[in-house]
This record gives structure tokens, sequence and C-alpha cells, in this order.
């Protein structure tokens, strides 16, 4: 997390030193529905399917020029995919159902690059990599046999995932200092996040489509 923290630092100071006199800043809070599942290997393809997460946190947006700028969040995003099936006894009769839920809640900190277009509602789109912290790892189970139970597997993944965000949306100004944002954000993981070897040399990886809504207030 720390590498990423010197990136957006270098990087905020490379890009934002010409126009320092210039330059603008929003802070704002945005959360939003996530479309949330995992892939990399032949059981997370056939045996789990996608649901519903979430993501909220703070944001803010350094303005390099009228068109470009440098965005980043800190978000507390939940991650993650749902299965179900059938419960059979020892002759391989039904005897009830399930379903399970795997549950990863990551601190992420992107940095994205967006290039915004308009006046009083501007149209942008924004990409750039982030870093996730994994805070809590559970999975979920529920059956109509026994009532629901969870148990914690954190130690099976890594602490960390590496992910690319792409995303377009728009910004509606309010007035002077308030704006509205609404966005479509793909984040894709790129790591494998299994610390122990995966069935046929596969991958448990991370995706989340989020719709964020945020509001903005710009300092100057």
């Amino acid at each position: 997390m720390k590498h990423l923290l010197y990136f957006l630092t270098g990087s905020f100071l490379a890009i934002n030193t010409p126009y320092a006199q210039t330059s603008k800043i929003d802070f704002g809070l945005q959360g939003s529905p996530s479309l949330i599942s995992m892939r990399g290997n032949e059981i997370l393809s056939d045996l789990y399917y996608s649901g519903m997460g979430f993501s909220v946190g703070i944001s803010a947006q350094f303005h390099v020029n009228k068109n470009t700028s440098l965005v980043t969040d800190l978000c507390f995003e939940r991650k993650g995919a749902h299965t179900d099936g059938v419960i059979t006894d020892m002759l391989g009769d039904v005897i009830g159902t399930f379903k399970s839920q795997l549950q990863f809640d990551y601190l992420t900190l992107p940095v994205l690059v967006r290039y915004s277009f308009g006046e009083q509602i501007r149209i942008f789109v924004n990409a750039g990599p982030y870093m996730g912290y994994l805070l809590q790892q559970n999975n979920k189970i529920s059956s109509d046999l026994v009532g629901p139970s969870s148990y914690s597997s954190k130690t099976d993944y890594k602490s960390t995932d590496f992910v690319v965000a792409a995303g377009f949306g728009m910004t509606a100004q309010i007035n002077s200092k308030l704006s509205y944002t609404v966005e479509l954000r793909n984040n894709l993981g790129l790591k494998n996040i299994s610390v122990f070897p995966v069935v046929n040399d596969g991958k448990i990886q991370t995706n989340a489509l989020n719709l964020l809504v945020g509001l903005r207030y710009r300092l100057n």
C-alpha cells in the first residue's frame, strides 16, 4: 500500500506543478451498488455466479487543466461471489438445498487519469491502477436443514490485490462549489489472491462493476 501512496504523491507533483497557480481540488463522498464476481479457475466458472456487493468512501480530484485530472478514492469495498446447490444423503437422494457466499472486504485506493469534456454537464472517461488491502474475509452458508453460519479463511488469501480500473460517467454542476457525479466503473483484478496452488494451475481473481454516485465540493 505504501508504494501506491508514493506513486500517487509523485504523480500528482509531476503533472500538477506547471498548473499550481490555477489548479483546483474537489473532495467528496461516493458510494455504489456493485455487481461482484470471481474468476480464474474452472470451479469458479462452473459453480459460482455474480452477486451484489457495494463500495463506499471518500474521493479527491486534482484538476491539472480544464480537461485532465487525477482522481483517487479511499473506499471500503465488498467483493466476492455466490453459489448454491443441493444436499444429498448417502444414497444420493436430495434432502435439502444450500446457498453460499464468498465475501472479501477491501480497503481500496485507485489512481485514475480522467479526461473530461463539456461545460455545465461534463462527460468523462478514466482509467488506472489501484491496490486493495484485505481487511476481512468470510464464507457465509445457509441451508434449509441448519441455520446460517459463517467462518473466515482469510489466511488462505493474500493481503493485497492489484486491479486495473476503467470507467465513464458524467459530472453535473449544482452551483459554483458543488457537483455530483455518476460513473460506471469496472475493477478488474489481475493478481492471483490465493496463497495456495489452485486446481489446474488456475487463479482466484476478483471483479467488481460499480455504479458510483458521488457528491463533490470544490475547495478553490
